[in-house]
């Protein structure tokens, strides 16, 4: 189980929403300091709306466990990570249009 303290912030405006994320490079698993190439992926689900979407788009077919296909994961480039020991972090953020649709287009 992974029960790090983490912080979040979200924000709207007239064209989507944003969200930063502060996760503690201290909770993290990672090779040791330096430069780092992450797969990353962010899930949101929407109860009410019965919407599950996704950072990187996902295949539809695999319903809830589109999470887990790491190969369609999204690359986060340009980390520069401190030695494991260190208790740090680094801001993340992610963007998505209003209309969420994964592609970044209006419904059609």
């Amino acid at each position: 189980d992974w029960t790090a303290v983490w912080d979040s912030r979200t924000a709207r405006f007239e064209g989507g929403w944003t969200t930063e994320l502060r996760i503690p490079f201290k909770t993290l698993r990672y090779p040791g300091a330096g430069p780092q190439l992450w797969g990353i992926n962010f899930r949101r689900v929407i109860v009410w709306k019965n919407e599950t979407s996704y950072l990187t788009a996902m295949p539809a077919a695999l319903g809830i466990w589109a999470i887990t296909k790491v190969s369609s994961y999204g690359t986060l480039v340009g980390l520069e990570a401190p030695p494991t020991s260190i208790a740090t972090s680094a801001p993340t953020s992610a963007w998505t249009p209003r209309w969420g649709s994964p592609t970044g287009s209006p419904p059609t």
